[in-house]
């Protein structure tokens, strides 16, 4: 099977399982959600044809992915925080979800909320995943939503390079460790 069947196959299944786990429980996942972190372990886990489970991942595992998955949206909010103070002009304050918000920090919190959040949305645009702030939800809060939109991503990504790639590396380790290969060692 070609990289490109494998990848969209794993794309498909991530967007049903995010539609999936909305309908039973009409939230959105965030980055720092337990069930979303587990899901993102287990696919990793399944990309290696292993044989393991979300099960076999250790506990201090999960705890290292929880904790890089805090310190990735943490930093997306510090830089959104910055962001918006120097583009207000940009945002579409007074309307849909931004009706009330008057300070920098208030259009934060709209996007670290709106549609699991900036962290999550951040997250899956960088795996490719088919889900992301470009995907139309996050248009009604910026008045050139297009050039917006880019921008505010292009700064995100590469603020949070780091924090984005401990993270990876977090779920990866966390996907090996519950390997029955990594156990026999």
């Amino acid at each position: 099977m070609s990289d490109d069947v494998v990848q969209i196959f794993r794309d498909t299944l991530t967007a049903k399982r995010i539609a999936a786990r909305f309908a039973a429980t009409r939230r959105w996942a965030t980055i720092n959600d337990t069930d979303t972190l587990e899901q993102l372990v287990e696919m990793e886990i399944e990309s290696d044809d292993s044989g393991a489970s979300i099960h076999d991942v250790p506990s201090s595992a999960m705890r290292t992915v929880q904790q890089k998955a805090s310190a990735y949206d943490s930093m997306i909010e510090r830089v959104l925080k910055d962001w918006c103070k120097a583009n207000m002009g940009k945002l579409a304050l007074g309307k849909g979800p931004l009706r009330s918000a008057k300070k920098p920090e208030d259009v934060v919190d709209v996007m670290m909320d709106l549609r699991g959040g900036a962290g999550y949305l951040y997250f899956m645009e960088a795996e490719g995943h088919g889900v992301g702030t470009w995907d139309g939800d996050w248009d009604i809060l910026f008045v050139d939503h297009r050039s917006s939109i880019k921008e505010l991503s292009k700064l995100v990504e590469g603020k949070t390079r780091s924090q984005y790639n401990a993270l990876k590396g977090a779920i990866t380790d966390a996907a090996y460790e519950a390997s029955p290969d990594e156990n026999e060692d």
